[in-house]
C-alpha cells in the first residue's frame, strides 16, 4: 500500500517436513525479505469410520522426504506388506485394511516416517447408516441402509431426535449384518441436526437429518356452529397416506 506494507494469503506448496523460508521480493527494487516457516506432517483418511475388512486410504503430506511409512491403528500395525514411502516432497498415499476381529470403538490412525515424524487422525470402528434424503418435512418417507450390525436380528429400531419413527415395513438385518428399509419422519419440531438412530442387537449407529417443517394443521374459520362446514389444511403428513380426522 502507500506505506509499503503488504498483506497477503499464500498457500503452502507440498514440501518435506522441517524448516523452510517464505521469501517476498519487491519487483520494483529487487529488495527481498524472508521469514522461517516449518512444515509439519498431516494425514487425511478416505472415511472417518468403517468396519473390519474395510480398506481405508491414508493421504499424508509434510513427512520426511523419501522415507518409509508405518501405519498403526492404536497399537496395531496395519502397514501394508509393501511399505508405503514418501516422495521427494514428503507426500504419500497408502491404504490399510481394518483387521478382522477389531472391536467396535474409537481408534487413532497414526502414520510415522523413519525420522519419527508422525501425524494422527481419529477413526471409528463401528456400524454405519446412510439415509436418503437427508432433509425434509415431518412425514417424509426416508430410505435407510445399514452395515456392520449383528447378523439376522429380527427388529431394527429407528428413532429421530429420540422419537420412535414408524417403519413402512418391518426391517431386519441380514446374515451379512446389513439392512435396508424405509421410515417416516415423526412429527417433531423443525431444525437441523436431528439425530437418526438405528439399533439392532445392542449395536447402534447414528446420522443426522434436517427437518424443514413440522406437522401442522389450520382451520378456516377457527370457530363454527354445529353442522357448519369448516376447511382443514394440513402439512407435514406422510405423502400418499390415509389420514384420519377426529
Amino acid at each position: 500500500d502507500g506505506t509499503g506494507a503488504i498483506s497477503a494469503k499464500i498457500t503452502i506448496p507440498a514440501g518435506a517436513q522441517g524448516a523452510h523460508s517464505v521469501i517476498v521480493q519487491d519487483v520494483s527494487t529487487g529488495t527481498t525479505g524472508g521469514v522461517a516457516f516449518t512444515i509439519t506432517p498431516v494425514i487425511t483418511l478416505s472415511a472417518a469410520s468403517g468396519i473390519p475388512g474395510d480398506s481405508i486410504t491414508v493421504t499424508g503430506t509434510g513427512f520426511a522426504a523419501s522415507s518409509n511409512i508405518t501405519l498403526t491403528l492404536n497399537s496395531t500395525d496395519v502397514t501394508p506388506t509393501v511399505k508405503p514411502a514418501t516422495n521427494a516432497t514428503g507426500s504419500f498415499i497408502a491404504a490399510f485394511v481394518v483387521p478382522t476381529g477389531t472391536t467396535y470403538g474409537n481408534y487413532t490412525v497414526t502414520a510415522t516416517d523413519l525420522s519419527t515424524n508422525s501425524a494422527s487422525k481419529a477413526f471409528v470402528v463401528g456400524a454405519t447408516i446412510t439415509i436418503t434424503p437427508t432433509q425434509g418435512a415431518a412425514g417424509t418417507i426416508v430410505s435407510i441402509t445399514g452395515r456392520g450390525f449383528p447378523l439376522a436380528v429380527n427388529t431394527v429400531a429407528i428413532t429421530v431426535s429420540g422419537t420412535t419413527a414408524v417403519k413402512v415395513a418391518p426391517i431386519a438385518t441380514l446374515v451379512d449384518g446389513t439392512f435396508s428399509g424405509q421410515f417416516i419422519v415423526p412429527s417433531i419440531t423443525a431444525g437441523v441436526g436431528k439425530v437418526v438412530n438405528a439399533t439392532a442387537g445392542g449395536v447402534f449407529a447414528t446420522t443426522t437429518f434436517r427437518v424443514t417443517a413440522a406437522t401442522a394443521i389450520t382451520l378456516t374459520p377457527s370457530s363454527a356452529m354445529q353442522g357448519e362446514n369448516i376447511t382443514l389444511v394440513g402439512s407435514g403428513f406422510t405423502a400418499v397416506a390415509n389420514t384420519t380426522v377426529a
